[in-house]
């Protein structure tokens, strides 16, 4: 008799590690078998599994007992929407600045990165960036994470002031 059937979402989109657990007790000689298909039947009474469709069943040596049907939802996939750079103006600064624009679902708090996920902070937006290269990167709570492209924040082009008599 199934007693009960617990599930985890997976951890980021798309993957195939969401988890079912099934729990029983009964059966003629103590030794349960487990399925999610009701084909594939093993000792062990968890799986883990893509989002779907799964049908979590217990077998014995006297009988099968089925649960009915069980959805595992997948997860918002995170992505970078879009990345702003405001390069330095003449010179009248030598710093940059990065907004990056991302999204995993509604109230899903992100961290941001632009040295490639090496570290994260919490704001989207990056000031006072001297030239150079910066990659960026995103992290959604569950530990996925998305690297974009490369930016790269230019020098400021020196303006000279030439003066002459005539």
């Amino acid at each position: 008799n199934i007693q009960a059937v617990l599930t985890t979402g997976p951890s980021c989109a798309g993957t195939a590690d969401a988890v079912i657990s099934i729990f029983a007790v009964g059966g003629l000689d103590g030794d349960l078998q487990y399925s999610i298909d009701g084909v594939n039947w093993q000792a062990e009474n968890s799986f883990n599994v893509a989002p779907g469709v799964h049908d979590p069943a217990v077998r014995s040596a006297d009988c099968v007992f089925e649960n009915g049907q069980i959805f595992i939802d997948d997860i918002i996939e995170l992505e970078i929407v879009e990345v702003e750079v405001d390069q330095p103006e003449c010179n009248t600064s030598s710093v940059g600045q990065i907004a990056i624009f991302a999204s995993a679902g509604e109230g899903v708090a992100l961290d941001y990165s632009i040295d490639g996920g090496l570290t994260y902070v919490e704001s989207n937006e990056f000031a006072d960036l001297p030239p150079g290269q910066y990659e960026i990167a995103v992290q959604s709570p569950s530990g996925c994470v998305v690297v974009g492209e490369t930016l790269t924040i230019e020098t400021a082009e020196s303006l000279t002031l030439v003066v002459g008599t005539t």
